[in-house]
C-alpha cells in the first residue's frame, strides 16, 4: 500500500460512502479482493471481451499521487510472487465488496499502518518511501 497510497492524505479516499438513492458506493476499494465486472473490488478483471486472451486487469487501489513506476513495479513484483508461490487469490467477488457478509480483509487505513505492514512484508520492503 505504501506504493499505491504514498501520503497520509492518500488514505482519505479509502472509505465506503453509500448513496441510498441510487444504491452505489463512492471512493476507492477498501478490501483485499478481486472480481470481474465489479467496481467495488481492488483488482478487477473485466469480462467485457469475447476472447479471454484479450483480457486485462485493473488495479483500482493506486491514487493519482502515487509514482506510476513504483506502482507498476509493486504490481509486477506481487504478481510474480503470487505465481511463483502458487498463492490462491481467493474467491471472485460477485456482489458489493463493501458489504460485511464477505468477511474480507481490509486494506490499511493509514500511512503508518501501511509502512508497518511494508516492513513486515515478504515481497517488497523499503526503509522509507
Amino acid at each position: 500500500m505504501v506504493y499505491f497510497a504514498p501520503n497520509a492524505d492518500s488514505y482519505k479516499r479509502f472509505t465506503a460512502v453509500y448513496h441510498a438513492e441510487n444504491e452505489t458506493y463512492d471512493n476507492a476499494p477498501t478490501k483485499i479482493c478481486w472480481g470481474g465486472n465489479n467496481r467495488t473490488v481492488a483488482i478487477r478483471v473485466p469480462e467485457s471481451t469475447a476472447d479471454p486472451q484479450n483480457r486485462h486487469i485493473e488495479h483500482r487501489v493506486p491514487g493519482v499521487d502515487a509514482d506510476p513506476f513504483a506502482v507498476i513495479a509493486a504490481i509486477l513484483a506481487g504478481a510474480h510472487y503470487g505465481i511463483v508461490n502458487s498463492i490462491n487469490p481467493g474467491e471472485k467477488i460477485y456482489g458489493n465488496a463493501y458489504e460485511p457478509q464477505y468477511k474480507l480483509l481490509k486494506l490499511p487505513g493509514s500511512l503508518e499502518e501501511a509502512e508497518r505492514l511494508n516492513m513486515e512484508g515478504k515481497v517488497l520492503k523499503s526503509q522509507s518511501i
